[in-house]
């Protein structure tokens, strides 16, 4: 799909969840039992992050040299 459309490494990373599969947000409150729901599927689940509040995101490019 990349080579198809021309796209860039970088466009193809921030276009495209590219590793980290599924995403589920939850309430701080919810973790715990989420992961154990989860867990008890058969699923592997981690905790990745937090929502904090923000005006936004900003993505580094890398420069080419």
């Amino acid at each position: 799909m990349q080579k198809k459309a021309g796209i860039s490494d970088q466009q193809i990373y921030n276009t495209f969840n590219m590793g980290i599969g599924m995403v589920v947000c939850v309430a701080r409150k919810d973790v715990d039992e989420t992961l154990r729901q989860l867990t008890s599927t058969g699923e592997e689940c981690c905790v990745i992050g937090k929502t904090i509040s923000g005006s936004g995101v900003t993505l580094k490019r890398k420069r080419k040299k």
